[in-house]
């Protein structure tokens, strides 16, 4: 019976199929809604900002993004928010007994675009457009999200169109009210809709005039103005000169005391000036076709801005990036002497052009492409670069490193002439900068001080010196021609005969210290210049001095020799010791014992020889240590390392011990081993118990062995320790085997180092802007001279051109605002115009790239203008913008008058959708100019009493 009721209830059981479609777009309004709960974007809590007109001008916007789709297509939505502004609190509903109830039914959306503050916001085109300051963007599509049920009153706005149109529309909604963005892009607008008058008509038609409220309409109006190609005289494209980059005291040579410095071409894209009239009332302003009283000299307000050209080249990091390229190509890997045999036409007239500078080609740092044709450079044209390098250092004193802070903070500048404007104007002819006196301001003393101790510390090679000049020279060919292969070989085979011509004639370096060993501190290039001073001076000391010393030796020879072989001295027998004879000398050799002692210098203290108690104890004439470069160290090291047995790796270590040894029993007849300690090792001699320390105690301690073997025998007859003339040979030997990447490796220490010194002393106005770049390129310059990696040289080299960017920009807008004033500015309105201009290089480093700036459709970051026309920024804007033109010509729209666009914000309240609705905000933002004509609106409805 049980299983009969089963069965028949089995015949009962049917499936329930479900026919619901899930469209697209519900999924799309599923899918956001997910992601804005997911990002507690929910009711109107948490989206209300406190800001000012001051803090908008600054505000930096931040974002976070999720791709979702849509069909096939994957769409990004996009949260923006101001992440410098102070959000409010909002906790509790407001009292119907206060104002703020009447409108508490608005969302934040609404309540903004009664704000003035948010006209003409820069840094977001939202913004400035629709009044918003919290948006979510969906990005790329058509198509306009219709339904949302979590109830979020963020402003939803969809990108459509051409991404360089910036079109935009989308809602902002709660349970009372419903606000629509819109905006139309046009080429052309209609002549009557293209002023205040016809836009407040557009306004009024659109809202329609009998539900619109006209009292408390209220009007925000901009004009901008923008200095196109005003900066450089001459056309944009022009060569850079070499009369550019010659020193101004000598035109008819190039000046490699320092690098190329500053831009190429134009660096500044756009100056801006913005005339700036805000929430003025209907009436008060008057702009329609033929008629209007805005005086953009007269405005209210005055903000500007600047942009920077990206493709600019600028010659100091330019110089830099071609070595380092170079280095890494397959170019680099060539012998020097082998490719400078292959010279070219091009190379010749590099170098003429740079000697000659008085008939400069028009030349191009970046072009590439041409290869010449293979010609020998001229002898003359050699030789005359070799002057300019080795003869102006020799007139350099190597005391002068750096100035010191009194010379740093008195520097004078003249305005009798005005400097070239031309491409390349910021190209310094002179390290030093204009104006007569820097702020005394102990702060930026201390940065300065700062950063020269930071570079002091470098790897490299002293300010002024012979391997400063010679690497600055190699740098500078790559800025006056098209580099070619040769440029570099020739040059550096031309250098390495002179440093031979100078060791031959026994001519000290110019640029090198004569009396310092090779300095391991610095580079390897500056270390072997130092090797090979030392050498010429050992050579030069042996030649001068050695027919004095062979016969002070010989005088203690038999009489049996015969006095012709006393010039017979070879060169391995002799060292030039630095040493000169006590005057005592004289009565010693006439004592009995005098003709076998050699070699004293002077009497040691007032010790005597302990087996002989009436002799004095003197101090012999030894040899002086032997210089070492870093490379020979490494070579000695390796030595060292294969020799096995220990014992071995001791006695290669003991031959300045051993020259010791023998000169100090040349000097002292009848000494011991007890009496060398006391003067070579000191604490190795126990005075009390006049016995040597432990350590000197034994038959197999090494110091007694060396002394056993040890015979008298002064300095003058001893093996020399330093061999000159090898050291010597090694040296150009190195340098004619170099490739073209090593001597740039060898050089880029150098560069580096003088061009952050360079930097430093450009930026000695603007430390405020570019003081923490500074101290960042500082500290990656000491990494990269002592790692030489070539990874931190492009670090350091990106470095450079942002910083060099910075200041070239700042020159120049220095020039052109000093000089547009017609009269003579006291030091307090200069360091005004400098605070102005680095606030402009501030604010046009920040990010206006990303999707809400809009470009040029959009309100880039401004400074104000403090005292309007009244002070020294505002006077020189309105000269350089204006000039002399009267009020008239400016309204003509004449194209000498450099006009851009035409900026209007329209905002009054209305009954919306119909006369029994309430009474709610609109807004209208328009911008006009000779290219296009925008209209964006923020239409707000009731949708409750509608």
């Amino acid at each position: 019976m049980a299983l009969s009721n089963s069965e028949k209830y089995d015949e009962d059981v049917f499936e329930i199929e479900d026919f619901t479609i899930v469209t697209i777009k519900e999924g799309l309004c599923a899918e956001l809604e997910q992601l804005l709960r997911k990002w507690e974007l929910v009711g109107d809590i948490g989206n209300n900002y406190s800001f000012t007109k001051t803090s908008l001008a600054e505000c930096q916007w931040d974002s976070k993004y999720q791709e979702i789709t849509y069909g096939n297509n994957h769409l990004l939505v996009t949260h923006y928010w101001p992440k410098n502004l102070k959000k409010l609190e909002q906790t509790e509903k407001p009292d119907e007994s206060t104002e703020n109830y009447l409108d508490s039914f608005l969302c934040n959306a609404a309540r903004l675009v009664y704000s003035s503050e948010t006209d003409f916001c820069p840094g977001s085109i939202i913004c400035n457009q629709f009044g918003v300051l919290e948006f979510i963007i969906l990005t790329p599509s058509n198509w306009l999200v219709d339904k949302v049920s979590n109830e979020d009153q963020l402003r939803g706005l969809l990108s459509y169109g051409e991404s360089e149109r910036q079109l935009y529309f989308g809602v902002c909604q709660n349970n009372s009210m419903r606000t629509n963005f819109e905006s139309v892009h046009l080429r052309q607008g209609h002549p009557l809709r293209c002023h205040l008058s016809g836009c407040i008509d557009i306004f009024k038609e659109t809202l329609n005039s009998s539900l619109m409220d006209d009292r408390n309409l209220r009007s925000s109006v901009q004009f901008d103005y923008v200095l196109q190609d005003k900066f450089h005289h001459g056309n944009v494209d022009k060569k850079i000169s070499l009369e550019e980059m010659a020193p101004a005291e000598d035109v008819g040579i190039v000046d490699t005391s320092h690098l190329p410095f500053g831009a190429a071409s134009d660096a500044i894209e756009e100056f801006g000036l913005s005339a700036i009239w805000l929430n003025v009332e209907r009436g008060v302003v008057i702009e329609e076709q033929n008629v209007s009283n805005l005086d953009p000299r007269g405005a209210l307000s005055w903000s500007s801005w600047v942009l920077i050209r990206k493709t600019t080249t600028y010659l100091m990091s330019s110089c830099l990036r071609k070595l380092l390229e170079i280095a890494q190509s397959e170019e680099g890997s060539g012998l020097i002497m082998k490719v400078s045999e292959h010279t070219n036409q091009d190379a010749t007239r590099a170098l003429s052009s740079l000697l000659f500078p008085a008939t400069p080609q028009s030349i191009s740092i970046e072009s590439t492409k041409r290869m010449p044709s293979q010609v020998q450079l001229k002898s003359d044209v050699i030789q005359q670069l070799l002057d300019m390098v080795f003869k102006n250092t020799q007139q350099i004193s190597m005391s002068k490193d750096m100035p010191s802070h009194n010379e740093f903070f008195d520097l004078t500048y003249s305005e009798e002439k005005r400097p070239t404007s031309a491409p390349g104007g910021a190209v310094k002819n002179e390290s030093k900068l204009s104006d007569k006196c820097i702020m005394e301001d102990e702060d930026t003393k201390d940065i300065y001080q700062k950063l020269h101790d930071m570079l002091m510390t470098c790897k490299a090679a002293p300010e002024g010196s012979l391997t400063c000049r010679i690497s600055i020279a190699l740098a500078k060919m790559l800025s006056v021609q098209n580099y070619a292969p040769t440029n570099f070989p020739q040059i550096w085979s031309a250098i390495t005969r002179e440093l031979q011509n100078y060791y031959d004639a026994n001519l000290p370096v110019p640029g090198i210290d004569e009396s310092s060993l090779p300095n391991l501190s610095t580079c390897k290039l500056h270390q072997n210049f130092q090797l090979l001073q030392c050498a010429i001076e050992a050579k030069k000391g042996w030649e001068s001095r050695n027919q004095v010393r062979r016969e002070e030796c010989n005088r203690f020879e038999s009489d049996k020799l015969n006095v012709s072989n006393v010039g017979i001295v070879k060169d391995d027998e002799f060292f030039d010791a630095p040493e000169f004879f006590d005057k005592n000398d004289s009565k010693n050799l006439e004592s009995p014992d005098s003709w076998i002692s050699q070699g004293r210098l002077r009497p040691f203290g007032e010790m005597k020889l302990l087996n002989f108690p009436d002799r004095i104890m003197y101090e012999p004439i030894t040899q002086s240590r032997m210089p070492v470069t870093e490379d020979m160290l490494d070579k000695y090291t390796e030595y060292l390392s294969s020799l096995k047995d220990q014992e071995e790796r001791v006695k290669a270590q003991l031959e300045p011990l051993f020259s010791d040894m023998e000169a100090f029993k040349a000097a002292n007849p009848g000494c011991s081993f007890e009496d060398f300690v006391r003067w070579h090792s000191p604490r190795d001699f126990v005075v009390d118990g006049n016995h040597l320390s432990h350590r000197m105690i034994g038959d197999d301690n090494t110091w007694q062995q060396t002394w056993n073997q040890a015979q008298p025998k002064p300095v003058c007859r001893q093996k020399m320790l330093f061999n000159y003339s090898k050291a010597a040979n090694e040296i150009i030997n190195d340098f004619e085997s170099l490739t073209l990447s090593k001597l740039i490796i060898y050089i880029l220490p150098v560069l580096v180092k003088s061009a952050s010194m360079q930097l430093i002393e450009e930026s000695k106005y603007y430390f405020a802007l570019v003081g923490d770049k500074l101290f960042a390129l500082c500290r990656k310059v000491l990494d990269c001279t002592i790692n030489g990696s070539i990874e931190n040289y492009w670090s350091v080299v990106k470095d450079v051109t942002e910083i060099e960017k910075l200041v070239s920009c700042c020159n120049i807008l220095y020039t052109q605002l000093i000089f547009a004033v017609d009269k003579k500015l006291t030091e307090n309105e200069k360091y005004e115009i400098r605070q102005f201009i680095m606030s402009l290089m501030r604010l046009s480093e920040l990010d206006c790239e990303s999707m809400t700036s809009g470009g040029k459709a959009g309100a880039g970051y401004r400074i104000p203008v403090n005292g309007g026309l009244c002070g020294p920024v505002g006077l020189a804007l309105k000269n350089l913008f204006f000039g002399k033109r009267t009020f008239e010509q400016i309204l003509s729209g004449d194209e000498e008058v450099p006009y851009r666009r035409r900026q209007y914000t329209i905002r009054c309240s209305a009954r919306k959708p119909t006369l029994g609705s309430r009474t709610l905000p609109q807004r209208l933002y328009a911008a006009i100019s000779r290219e296009e004509y925008r209209i964006c609106l923020a239409l707000s409805s009731d949708t409750v009493l509608s």
